[in-house]
């Protein structure tokens, strides 16, 4: 939530009055939210963190098989920890995995009604924005391949749908573990109840890809792109790095075909251009 950032941002800079005004508007529009239970009791986040520590690990484990194409494994893990845990916190996304996992098999019509089962099982949920997602554009698709896309560009614009934060740098410049531990610190200073994952690929012979996960929408997954651009943990990677976000519907592509400057024209014309 942007306003526990700016009270810890402020806090952090000895801003203490904004500080406070920061946090009382927390506390009193959202008094029963998870970042005001945090301001009153620091120990908050640590319970809820020990709590879903091995959820979070199935979860990352299991996208990480997707985003490998191991599809099999990815279902086989997301089937038995929803089996095992019917109440988990992460169960839509478990199974929303499972069925994007299980597409790449399926015939068109047999996937559409997946996804359709997804978006009617979780109504207000994240991932039935992800599913619509799909959906439109599987059904254009069928009406009309030209116009799934802006020009000739094989992405859509998804502003509703899952995204992520990639990063881009050369392993001669940083060490990826170094990397990700600025990241997951920079993550349990500012995003400690958002359950943001980070994730690392080798992108090609020299360059790594750190993947941050998962953001509801464009919106959010700007808010965050703006924040790193303007603070500190930029710093450590140098001046040799590229950033952007993309939904997640649309990252299959991008990693497939490596598409760098493919997806820099579209990240400049969907998001940077739209603000």
């Amino acid at each position: 939530m942007v306003l526990y950032f700016l009270y810890r941002l402020h806090e952090e800079k000895g801003n203490i009055d904004f500080a406070k005004d920061y946090k009382r508007v927390l506390l009193k529009e959202f008094p029963q939210s998870d970042y005001a239970k945090l301001i009153k009791d620091p120990d908050y986040a640590e319970e809820m963190a020990q709590a879903n520590s091995l959820l979070n690990t199935n979860y990352e484990k299991a996208h990480q098989y997707y985003l490998q194409s191991q599809f099999d494994a990815c279902v086989s893990l997301c089937e038995r920890v929803n089996k095992n845990s019917p109440n988990n916190s992460l169960y839509p996304n478990f199974d929303f995995l499972k069925t994007m996992a299980k597409g790449l098999g399926m015939t068109k019509n047999n996937y559409i009604n997946a996804l359709t089962l997804i978006v009617e099982k979780y109504p207000k949920h994240q991932v039935s924005e992800s599913a619509k997602e799909i959906l439109a554009y599987l059904k254009l698709e069928e009406l009309d391949k030209t116009a799934l896309s802006v020009g000739d560009s094989p992405y859509l614009e998804k502003p509703k749908a899952g995204h992520y934060f990639i990063l881009l740098f050369k392993e001669f410049d940083l060490e990826v573990s170094i990397a990700k531990s600025t990241l997951s610190n920079y993550h349990a200073e500012y995003y400690r109840l958002d359950r943001l994952n980070v994730s690392d690929l080798l992108f090609d012979e020299h360059t790594h890809m750190i993947t941050v996960r998962e953001f509801p929408n464009k919106n959010k997954a700007m808010a965050y792109y703006k924040a790193f651009v303007e603070g500190d943990v930029r710093g450590v990677f140098g001046d040799d790095y590229l950033i952007f976000v993309i939904a997640s519907p649309n990252f299959p592509t991008f990693f497939k075909n490596r598409d760098v400057e493919g997806y820099k024209k579209t990240f400049q014309e969907y998001y940077l251009n739209k603000q």
